[in-house]
This record gives C-alpha cells, structure tokens and sequence, in this order.
C-alpha cells in the first residue's frame, strides 16, 4: 500500500514535473514567440520608423520638389512670358527684314533696270555709233559708185572726141571703183565705156547675103559654129581662141532662103528651114537630104519628142517623125504666127495681135496672155524663175509673169530679132536697130540697159558662148561677129594697152579727195 502510495507520490511528482516542465515549456514557447513578435515589432517598428523617415525624408522632398517644382513653374512662365516676348521681336524683325527684303529686291530691280538701261543706252550709243560709221561707209561707197558712174560717161565722152588714152584711164578707174566698192558692173555707163573702149569685138565676112541663124556647140576646146544665110548658105566654122576659121561649106545654093537652124545631138544631124518651103536635113555634118514642106511661107521649127514641128506665118502647125518625114496638121491659129521656137519640152509661139501660146507634145496649145498688143517677134523663157521675156516688132521688150504683171524694158527702136536669157541675173535682145542690148535683172527696179554692142548693119540673131562671157552675132551684110561681154575681161583688156597713168592734174580733176592717187599702169 505504502508502495502504491508511493508510486503515486512519484507519479504525481511526474505529473508535476511533467506539468511544470510543460508550462515552462509554454512559458519558453510563449515567451520566444513574444520574443519573435517582439523582434518582429521592433522590426516593423524599426521599419516603420525607417518608413516615416523615408516619408518625412520624401515629404520634404515633395515639399522641397513642389517648391521647385513652383520655382520652375515661375521661371517657366518667366521663359514663355520672355519667348513671347522674343517671338514678338522676331516677327517684328521678320517683318522688318521682309520690308527690308522687299525694299532690297526692289532696289536690286531699280538697280538691274537702271544697269539694263544703261546697257540699252551704251547698246544704242554703240549701235548709233556703227549706224554713224555705216552711214559714212555707205556714204563714201555711194561717192565712189557715183564717182564710177561719172567715169565711165566721161571716158566715153573723151573716146568719142578722139583721146584715147584718157579715155582708156577713165574707163579703168570707172571699173576699178565700181568693182572695189561691188557696183552693179552692167550698169550702162560703166559697160558701155568698157565695150567700146576695150575692143574687144571681131568680125569676118562669111556669106554673101544676110546671115539669119547660128549655132554654137562643141566643147570649150573645140567649139564649132554653123551659119545659115539668106542667100541660101550653110557653112561650118571652127572658133578657136576667138579665131574663125572655115571648116566646110555644107550648103550653098541661092535657090534656098534659110531662116532656122536645128541641131539634134542625138542623131548628129542638122535641121535648116528655108523660106522657100524646104526642110534640109544634114546627117553628121555631111550628107545632105532635102524634104519638101506642105505649107508656105514657115517661119519656125522645133524639135521635140522625136518630132519635127514647122508652123508657116499663116497660122498651120504640123509635126513629123524624125525618121518617116510625113507631115500632118496638128493645129490651126486663127491668127497669123509670127514666132515659133521650142523650149525645153515644150514650144512656144506667138502672133500678130501679141498673144503668147505654148504647145505641148501631146498636141495642147495653152493660151499664157497678151501683155502687149502687138506683134510678138521673139519670146524666151526662164526655167529659173518661170519669167518670160517677149520682144515686139516695135522694138519694145517685157519681163515677167504672163499674167499682166510684166515690165517694159525700153531701148531699141526697131523690131526685136532674138531675146535669150543667160543665168539669172542678164537678158539680152538683138534688134534690126543695129544693137545687142543686155539689161541686168538683179536689179528690179532697173529699166535701163547696157549697149553691149552697135552695128551698122541689121543683127538678125546671136548666140552666148559656153563661157557665158562672149557671144557671137550675125548681121545682115554676111558678117559674123565676137564681142565679149565680161566687165573684168574688158576692163583686164584696157589696163593690158595702157599708155600711161593719170597726171597729178587729171586725177585731181576728175577724182579729186574721194581716194588718193593711183597708179593703173
């Protein structure tokens, strides 16, 4: 008993133990976790503390932030007060330098006007200035023409009275100042001075009647001529350095009266029309055929298209071949036809009453116009311009369109005998008054001619030489002549057979201050 009392003493002095050590346990536990919850306190009151002095720390910094933040707020309205305030300047300066750009451009306008002004003033100084120094070039030039002129008319003048050698001096220096200051040359004072003074002009005395036709062909080196007379003569000619010489009597029979000569290179044959109602064909310059003609009285002929056409004074037209020889009408004139003569691919006619016609080779004839109501006694015409040119029994000439707006060339007194362009600038027409008269087309508003030659025999007709410097002429005593028409030719001919050269005293006479002295000789 005593035992189990003990074993319980012991075993509630366990249960003590044990509860103490429990309490004390719970006591440790409590008091640890007071001890974590006091740490952790501390903690949050340490992190607090550091929290509320970060927030007082912050708080004086916003409070310090805001203050500056107020501070740049002022200085920033200060700022945008005082950019207004620049902005303001600014657009006053802008504007103040745009009036001054504006001003600027136009003072740049003023000035650029006033340098171009005085550009246009120094242009137009200048520009009077050369119109002063042209005017007197022109002046002086007009003098020296002038002066060419009255040369040339006193040159022939002192010719005329017998003083050859002044004459010859004046005609010279009439070129030469004519030349020099580029004058019309074929002006009539200064060519008639040179033709009749230089000499250049043959004659030889072929037939024994009125030479009618010729024609010139070959080349420049040798160069023949054949002559066909009234008198019913044809002769062949060789020119050689402006000498004639007889190379072989073709025809010669007085029965023939021969008014037409035609050569057909492609065949070799000469055509020669009488009068006497006749055709003789030539074959390479030897035999001879005759084919009588049925009409009277033929005035013309024209090779075209592989036909001979003959036209007779009467007004019939009639065409053969050229190898068959049979004549048929292709046409009657209503009018009597006075001249008929191809040109080109087509021939040309006119009649008693002025008209001027063309036929073609379809047989057409096209009526061109009459500009003159007379007797048309010669036409040609100028493939250049499409000019005609159209001599009358009177004596009269006219150039230009058919149409009516033609200009009268007057100088010859007597019917026309052969009117013939030579380039575009000359015209020349021969005339039973005795004269080969050239008037020079480059000038419009010239009506005058030169007298490229004087005969006192009757020029039936003429032909200009392949040089186009020289033509030769036929006249009514059997004569054949040369002339050259080339002002620099003649003039060149002149200075060769100079005497002598001006006195001081003749230059001063005839000259005086317009160009100082010269020697020609």
């Amino acid at each position: 008993m005593i035992i189990r009392k003990r074993h319980i003493s012991w075993f509630i002095i366990v249960l003590l133990i044990v509860g103490i050590a429990g309490s004390f346990y719970v006591l440790w536990e409590k008091n640890l976790r007071s001890q974590n919850e006091l740490e952790e306190l501390t903690e949050r009151l340490r992190i607090a503390t550091e929290a509320q002095k970060d927030a007082v720390v912050t708080r004086r910094i916003s409070t310090q932030m805001e203050e500056i933040a107020y501070q740049q707020k002022e200085i920033s309205d200060i700022q945008r007060q005082n950019a207004i305030n620049q902005t303001q300047i600014a657009d006053q300066m802008r504007e103040h330098a745009e009036q001054e750009r504006e001003k600027a451009i136009v003072a740049q306008q003023n000035a650029i006007e006033a340098y171009g002004q005085m550009e246009e003033q120094k242009k137009l100084a200048e520009l009077r200035r050369e119109e002063a120094v042209k005017a007197q070039m022109k002046a002086d030039t007009l003098a020296r023409l002038a002066l060419g002129r009255s040369l040339g008319t006193q040159a022939l003048t002192q010719y005329n009275t017998g003083n050859k050698d002044l004459a010859a001096l004046l005609s010279y220096a009439a070129w030469k100042f004519t030349v020099d200051n580029n004058g019309d040359l074929y002006q009539p004072a200064i060519l008639d001075a040179l033709s009749q003074i230089s000499n250049m002009s043959k004659s030889w005395g072929l037939h024994k009647g009125a030479v009618r036709d010729l024609i010139l062909f070959g080349t420049n080196n040798m160069r023949y001529v054949v002559t066909a007379s009234q008198y019913g003569e044809v002769f062949l000619w060789k020119l050689a350095q402006n000498t004639l010489s007889r190379e072989r009597i073709l025809i010669n029979n007085s029965a023939y009266d021969f008014r037409k000569i035609l050569i057909d290179s492609k065949r070799n044959r000469l055509y020669v029309l009488s009068y006497t109602n006749q055709l003789l064909v030539i074959d390479n310059l030897k035999s001879v055929s005759e084919i009588p003609l049925p009409i009277d009285r033929p005035i013309g002929m024209a090779n075209v298209g592989n036909r001979l056409f003959v036209a007779s004074k009467s007004g019939l037209i009639k065409a053969a071949d050229l190898e068959h020889w049979n004549f048929s009408t292709i046409y009657t004139h209503g009018k009597p036809i006075t001249f008929f003569e191809e040109t080109g691919e087509e021939i040309l006619f006119g009649d008693a009453q002025g008209g001027i016609y063309r036929l073609n080779t379809n047989n057409k004839v096209k009526y061109l116009g009459a500009p003159i109501k007379q007797e048309v006694a010669s036409i040609a015409f100028d493939s250049m311009t499409s000019n005609y040119a159209v001599g009358y029994k009177s004596g009269l000439v006219i150039v230009g369109k058919m149409d009516g707006n033609v200009k009268e060339l007057i100088g010859h007194v007597s019917p026309i005998t052969r009117i013939h362009f030579v380039g575009d600038r000359l015209l020349f027409s021969s005339s039973l008054d005795g004269t080969i008269r050239m008037w020079n087309r480059s000038n419009a508003s010239n009506i005058e001619s030169s007298k490229v030659c004087e005969s006192s025999e009757w020029i039936r007709s003429f032909v200009v030489d392949q040089t186009g410097l020289r033509l030769l002429f036929a006249g009514e005593q059997g004569d054949l002549s040369s002339i050259s028409f080339s002002p620099r030719q003649m003039a060149a001919e002149i200075k060769k057979h100079l005497v002598r050269n001006f006195t001081h005293e003749e230059w001063e006479y005839y000259i005086g201050g317009v160009s100082k002295y010269e020697t020609y000789k």
